[in-house]
């Protein structure tokens, strides 16, 4: 028997131990062959539990899909968020070599974002740009 399980804001304001306790109930009774619907305003809750998502403005619906569906369709690039113990002069000039079109949002933490419509190149150019990185333990 398929039944509904139905949640308004399930995470608001709860501890992310409990967050996850949560995603992996609702998890658990999709799992099981149940129904659930959420309502929520965080983009990684629906990617952790949903299946579809539905983007309502002003109470009408906007556009529905996957998660990815709706990435590929609506985003808007890539955020690139790194730790340096170095000079952050030589990882800015080491990320504007490395990725085309990089460009600096907020220079306090040096957060880079990637346009999407040069998304193909991201791939091979991530992978380069990894394989190039030394990863400090």
């Amino acid at each position: 028997m398929n039944t509904c399980f139905s949640q308004d804001e399930p995470t608001s304001g709860v501890d992310p131990r409990s967050r996850h306790f949560l995603w992996n109930t609702v998890n658990s009774l999709v799992s099981a062959g149940q129904s659930v619907i959420l309502t929520t305003h965080s983009m990684a809750e629906c990617e952790a539990l949903c299946s579809r998502i539905g983007v309502m403005v002003n109470g009408s619906l906007q556009c529905l899909g996957t998660p990815q569906q709706l990435k590929s369709t609506y985003g808007q690039g890539y955020l690139l968020k790194i730790r340096t113990a170095g000079p952050i002069e030589a990882t800015k000039e080491f990320i504007l070599h490395n990725l085309s079109n990089a460009v600096m949002k907020v220079s306090v933490t040096a957060m880079w974002h990637h346009d999407r419509e040069d998304s193909s190149l991201l791939a091979t150019q991530s992978q380069s740009l990894l394989s190039k990185c030394h990863v400090m333990s």
